[in-house]
């Protein structure tokens, strides 16, 4: 939303001297330059989740539950019989993993990751 100064409308953030008094909360940015005498509020957005956190809310609990397991450097069987599946499962499953982080290997599922996923 842009205010030029000296409109003919009365503006409640535009004092009486012409300066700007931006509401609590939010900032000012006056122009310069082609946009001299405009000032815009900057209203605070909420933080953006990192792609990382999508791709991992993107991981079913079953694959997430596999990550943590890869991390702790367990090999397909061992992985296996900790869910109690079968190891072709476990492969599947580490393939849809490494589709959805854009990987190809345990070792950038943990240097992706970093540390254990939760829920």
């Amino acid at each position: 939303m842009s205010i030029r100064r000296g409109g003919k409308r009365k503006d409640p953030s535009v004092s009486d001297s012409g300066a700007l008094t931006p509401p609590p909360g939010l900032r000012l940015f006056q122009g310069t330059g082609e946009q001299a005498g405009y000032a815009v509020l900057v209203f605070p957005t909420s933080p953006r989740r990192s792609q990382l956190e999508n791709e991992i809310e993107a991981l079913t609990t079953a694959e997430r539950s596999v990550v943590n397991l890869l991390l702790e450097g367990l090999s397909n069987e061992a992985i296996a019989a900790h869910r109690r599946t079968s190891v072709r499962t476990v492969a599947n499953q580490i393939q849809s993993i490494y589709r959805k982080l854009c990987v190809n290997s345990r070792t950038e599922v943990a240097a992706r990751v970093g540390k254990p996923t939760s829920k």
